[in-house]
C-alpha cells in the first residue's frame, strides 16, 4: 500500500513539474517574440530616420541649386558642352559615338537652353537670375519634396512683394508722367521716347502740329527719318486739355507689368553703372597708392644709381672701368629689347586710342554686331575694318605687354587692366580708359628696365646708356608698319662685345657683320 502511494505521489509531482516547464517555455517564447518585435520596430524607425535624412539632404541640395546664380557657358569652335556634362566628360570614349561627341552645336548655353547670340544669352541669364525666377525654382523644389504648403507660402510672399513693387512702380510712373505733362505735348513725347515701356519700346516719338497750330498728332520716326502719325491716336488740342487727354491715353497704353519691367531695368542699369564707377574709383585709388609707393622706391633706386654712376665715372676717368661680361651684356640687351617692344605696344595702343577719339572706331553691343556683319558680308567700311584690326591685334598686344611686365612691380596691375579690357569691349569710354591705363603701366615697366640697365652698367664702372633709339617706334596699327622691332643704332654708336672689345656701327643693317668695325 505504501508503494502505491509513493508511486501516485511521484506521478503527481512529475505532472506538476511538467506543467511548470511548459509554462516556462511558453513564457520564454513570448519574451523572444516581444524582443524580435522590438528589434523589427527599431530597424523600421532607423530606416525611416535615414529616409527622412536623405530627403532633407536632397531638398537642401535642390534648394541650393535653385537659388544658385545661373551662369552663361561659352563654347569653343562653335560647340558647347550640355548641362549634363562637365569638362572631365569632354572627349571620353563613351561620348565619341554621339553626334558632335555629345556637344551642342551652338556658341552659348544658359542652363539647358542653347543660344547662337551672346546678347540673347546674357539677357536669358539676367532673366533667370531675377528674383521672380529664383522664387519659382525654389517653390518647385519644395513641391518636388512633397512640401506644397511651403511652396504656396513662398509663392504668396513673392506675390505680395510683386504687388507691393508694382504699386511703388505705378506711383513712380505717375510721378514721372505728371512731370512730363508740365512740359506739354513736347514733354509727353520726350517721356514716351525715353520710357521704353510697353508699346513705347524702341519708338522715337515726335509731334506733328497742324497748319494752324491748334492741334497736334503724335508720330514716330521710321528708318528713313520720316515721321508718320501713330495709328489709332487722334489729334489732340494744343492746350492743357489736350495734354491731359494724351497723358491719359499713354497711361492706359502702358500696363503695370510693363511699368515695373521698365523701372527694374532702369534701376539695374543704374546699379551696374554705380558698381562700375565704384570699381574704377577703387582701382584708381589702388593704382595711385601703388604708383606712389613705386615712385618712392624708384627715387631711392635713382639715388643709389646716381652714387654708383658717380663712382663709375670716377673709375672711367682713371681707366678703372671693367668690361661688361657676357651675362651683363645679355641682361642689357634683354632690357633694350623690352624697351623697344614697349614702345611698339604703346605706339599701337596710341593709334587705336586716336581712332576712337576721331570717331573711326567705336564699341557697343549693336555697333560691334553690325560691324562684324559688314565684314562677313563683304560690305566693310573704315569703322568695321578698324574693329577687325583692333580685335586681331589685341591678343598679340596683350601677350607682349604681359611679357614686358612679367616679374616687375606692374605685373598684377597689367593682368587686371587687360582682363577688364577684354571683358568690356561693349563700352567705348571704358575701352579708352583701359588703353590709357595699359600705356601708363607699360611706361612704368620701361622706366624699371632703364633702371635695371643703368644699374648693371654702373656695377662695372660704365655710364648710363642712351636708350632713346629703342624708345621711338612707329605704330603698326593703321599704317602697315612692323610692330615690336627696335630701330637700328645711330651711325657711330659703339657697343662692347663679349670679349670686352668695342665696335662702332657704320650704318646699314645692324645684323650684318660688315656694318660694324672695331674701335682701335
Amino acid at each position: 500500500m505504501s508503494g502505491i502511494l509513493a508511486f501516485l505521489q511521484g506521478a503527481a509531482g512529475g505532472a506538476v513539474k511538467g506543467a511548470q516547464m511548459r509554462r516556462d517555455w511558453d513564457q520564454e517564447d513570448e519574451v523572444k517574440k516581444a524582443r524580435e518585435e522590438d528589434r523589427a520596430f527599431q530597424r523600421e524607425q532607423r530606416e525611416r530616420q535615414r529616409q527622412l535624412q536623405r530627403e532633407d539632404d536632397e531638398l537642401r541640395n535642390n534648394l541650393r541649386a535653385a537659388a544658385a546664380p545661373v551662369a552663361l557657358t561659352e563654347g569653343a569652335g562653335g560647340m558647347v558642352r550640355p548641362e549634363t556634362m562637365d569638362n572631365r566628360d569632354v572627349g571620353l570614349p563613351e561620348n565619341a559615338g554621339q553626334p558632335n561627341d555629345g556637344l551642342m552645336p551652338v556658341a552659348y548655353r544658359v542652363g539647358a537652353q542653347p543660344f547662337a547670340d551672346r546678347g540673347a544669352a546674357q539677357a536669358a541669364v539676367q532673366q533667370q537670375n531675377a528674383p521672380e525666377a529664383v522664387n519659382q525654382r525654389v517653390a518647385a523644389a519644395y513641391r518636388a519634396a512633397g512640401q506644397p504648403e511651403k511652396a504656396m507660402q513662398l509663392q504668396s510672399q513673392a506675390n505680395a512683394a510683386e504687388l507691393q513693387g508694382m504699386q511703388l512702380m505705378d506711383a513712380r510712373w505717375r510721378r514721372d508722367l505728371g512731370g512730363a505733362m508740365r512740359g506739354g505735348h513736347a514733354g509727353l513725347a520726350q517721356f514716351a521716347t525715353q520710357s521704353e515701356a510697353g508699346p513705347m519700346a524702341g519708338l522715337k516719338v515726335s509731334l506733328i502740329p497742324s497748319a494752324d497750330g491748334k492741334t497736334v498728332q503724335y508720330g514716330v520716326a521710321g528708318a528713313d527719318g520720316a515721321v508718320a502719325p501713330i495709328p489709332g491716336l487722334p489729334a489732340f488740342s494744343n492746350d492743357e486739355r489736350g495734354v491731359t487727354q494724351a497723358a491719359w491715353m499713354l497711361d492706359r497704353a502702358v500696363t503695370p507689368e510693363a511699368r515695373m519691367s521698365y523701372y527694374q531695368a532702369q534701376d539695374a542699369l543704374q546699379q551696374q553703372r554705380a558698381t562700375q564707377a565704384a570699381t574704377v574709383a577703387r582701382t584708381q585709388a589702388n593704382a595711385d597708392r601703388d604708383y606712389q609707393l613705386r615712385a618712392d622706391n624708384a627715387a631711392e633706386t635713382r639715388r643709389h644709381n646716381q652714387a654708383s654712376e658717380a663712382a663709375a665715372a670716377a673709375r672711367a676717368k682713371t681707366g678703372d672701368a671693367k668690361p661688361l661680361p657676357s651675362s651683363a651684356l645679355k641682361m642689357q640687351q634683354e632690357g633694350l629689347d623690352a624697351i623697344g617692344t614697349a614702345s611698339s605696344i604703346n605706339a599701337d595702343l596710341g593709334a587705336m586710342h586716336k581712332q576712337i577719339a576721331e570717331g573711326k572706331l567705336s564699341f557697343g553691343p549693336i555697333s560691334n554686331l553690325v560691324n562684324s556683319a559688314r565684314n562677313a558680308a563683304g560690305m566693310s567700311n573704315e569703322e568695321s575694318r578698324n574693329l577687325s584690326s583692333f580685335r586681331s591685334n589685341l591678343e598679340r598686344l596683350r601677350n607682349e605687354s604681359l611679357r614686358l611686365n612679367k616679374g616687375v612691380q606692374t605685373d598684377g596691375d597689367a593682368q587686371r587692366a587687360w582682363n577688364e579690357l577684354f571683358e568690356n569691349l561693349n563700352d567705348t569710354a571704358l575701352v579708352q580708359q583701359r588703353l590709357e591705363e595699359i600705356q601708363r603701366l607699360n611706361n612704368r615697366a620701361v622706366e624699371l628696365r632703364k633702371l635695371d640697365i643703368d644699374g648693371v652698367r654702373a656695377n662695372y664702372g660704365h655710364p648710363p646708356l642712351d636708350t632713346s633709339a629703342y624708345a621711338k617706334q612707329p605704330a603698326a596699327v593703321g599704317q602697315g608698319g612692323p610692330a615690336g622691332r627696335a630701330q637700328a643704332p645711330a651711325a657711330g654708336a659703339t657697343v662692347r662685345g663679349e670679349g670686352g672689345k668695342q665696335y662702332r656701327f657704320k650704318g646699314g643693317d645692324p645684323k650684318d657683320r660688315n656694318s660694324w668695325e672695331p674701335v682701335q
